[in-house]
């Protein structure tokens, strides 16, 4: 079978600094996989190749076996792919239901936005589309709140309904859980869990290794922008490369322990208050 995401021998290079090398990463339809590494890892980077921020030095990448590297940025979006953010990107003097229906732009041309009445079918159909994206992220109760208001966890989840109804084939998760309380991250795994779609392919950047072993049915590590580990989550976080990776040599192996009692770091923390502010 095909792979539905196909980084083909991928690399990245800025004046002559490798940032990404001769990377190869498949993932099948609806499958979840978490891309894991320390700072400096290059996940980011690889969300920045496949939203078209970034184009590849060589390589390719294949989506549904089509190549996308000459697509521009921002027709990105019209092949399927969908994005959050690390730092919130909402418009917080907007309602909740209006900054989900944001995600819908790409779906109707601009000038039938522009001609058609605000009573029109496919205003509508934003609309409920958006209502019940609200309602499988926990959002139903916060609908016509502004987004300013609502705490950090709440934000991240509408972060996450924005993307979902633009109906991406692949959603680019990137650090959903940085910046919340052990509280608002598993709420959060939960309502992921059910509420994306088994069709949608998803890739999930993020330093919280619990949150990938609970979310992921795989696992990418990264280490200098070279594939140091993959296959299983559980596997991968205990891999001794991915511990060395974090830790260094010789450390205690916490990220291979079933439960992780952090409630997040100081970086996490900061860009907590950076958001509220």
């Amino acid at each position: 079978m095909k792979p539905m995401l196909f980084l083909h021998g991928i690399s990245l290079t800025f004046g002559g600094l490798s940032v990404i090398g001769n990377l190869d990463i498949q993932l099948q339809k609806g499958s979840r996989c978490g891309l894991i590494g320390p700072n400096g890892a290059g996940k980011t980077t690889i969300f920045n190749l496949l939203s078209g921020v970034y184009r590849v030095t060589a390589g390719e990448i294949l989506l549904d076996d089509e190549p996308i590297d000459d697509v521009p940025l921002d027709q990105r979006i019209h092949l399927g792919i969908g994005r959050t953010f690390q730092n919130l990107r909402l418009m917080k003097h907007l309602t909740v239901l209006e900054n989900i229906m944001l995600g819908q732009h790409h779906l109707v041309s601009p000038w039938a936005r522009i001609l058609a009445p605000l009573g029109s079918s496919w205003n509508r159909s934003w609309r409920e589309e958006a209502m019940s994206a609200a309602e499988a992220l926990g959002l139903r109760d916060d609908i016509y709140k502004l987004a300013q208001g609502l705490s950090y966890g709440v934000q991240k989840r509408i972060e996450v309904a924005r993307a979902l109804v633009g109906r991406p084939r692949l959603l680019l998760l990137d650090e959903p859980a940085a910046g919340l309380n052990s509280s608002e991250r598993n709420e959060l795994v939960t309502v992921l869990a059910s509420s994306l779609p088994k069709e949608t392919t998803v890739l999930i950047v993020e330093h919280d290794t619990d949150f990938v072993r609970t979310l992921c049915d795989r696992a990418v590590a990264l280490n200098f922008g070279q594939k140091i580990a993959e296959g299983d989550p559980v596997s991968v976080c205990s891999h001794p490369l991915v511990i060395e990776a974090y830790l260094g040599k010789d450390e205690p192996t916490y990220l291979s322990r079933p439960k992780s009692t952090s409630t997040g770091s100081g970086e996490a923390a900061r860009r907590r208050n950076d958001n509220a502010a």
